[in-house]
């Protein structure tokens, strides 16, 4: 906290055990402070003009009988004001394509055999949103992936009936994002067919889930 804030105040309190002439301990417990004070300045947790408040407590009731004194009253108490830069931690989505160009729109899902969106792809397509908002300069490419063909291409899209599955999710995405007010330049969309699965052969009902996706790429 010291050295990731911006420290405001601190104030410094000396204190004694009970052994001792109560005026030495209160001169006591002022030099302890100023030692905390000294080794605060030549470790270089604050510049050297910082104005401590330094204060001398003077002793404490004995706890204890021991002839040695209270070991827990000789000390000094930091009482510290500091403010901590506020800084934004990047989204998952936000690394994900600034760390590889790129980004799995997980839990975007459509109808079987048709381009429309399921209601649950509303949240990761709201990310994805924000994630353009905040990175006005953030150009991409909607790439969509369809699964389960056993022939190389594209699907059949049961609402036109034209074999361009792959492409028309893609637009679905790519249109929704222009609805909430991103800028045509700076998407793209295209369709993948089946040319790029992640995981092949489909044997699984999660292998066909993990190719059937769209995908953002940074494209500028």
């Amino acid at each position: 906290a010291w050295l990731n804030g911006t420290i405001k105040h601190i104030r410094l309190v000396g204190y004694t055990d009970c052994q001792g002439d109560e005026a030495y301990n209160l001169r006591l417990s002022l030099h302890r402070a100023q030692t905390i004070a000294n080794a605060f300045l030549q470790l270089g947790v604050v510049d050297a003009d910082f104005p401590f408040e330094i204060v001398g407590a003077g002793e404490l009731p004995c706890i204890t009988k021991d002839p040695s004194g209270d070991a827990e009253n000789r000390r000094v108490d930091l009482i510290m004001t500091y403010e901590v830069e506020a800084k934004e931690t990047p989204d998952e989505m936000t690394q994900q394509i600034e760390e590889r160009g790129r980004v799995e729109l997980t839990g975007v899902n459509f109808q079987p055999g048709r381009h429309l969106l399921l209601p649950s792809s509303i949240e990761p397509l709201d990310q994805l949103l924000k994630t353009m908002r905040t990175h006005p300069q953030l150009k991409i490419e909607l790439q969509g992936h369809i699964c389960c063909q056993p022939y190389p291409g594209d699907g059949q899209d049961n609402d036109t009936g034209l074999s361009n599955l792959s492409e028309a999710r893609a637009k679905t995405v790519y249109e929704y994002l222009i609805q909430q007010g991103i800028g045509a330049d700076r998407l793209k969309y295209r369709g993948m067919g089946n040319y790029f699965p992640k995981v092949s052969p489909e044997v699984t009902e999660a292998d066909r889930i993990a190719n059937r996706r769209v995908e953002a790429v940074v494209w500028e």
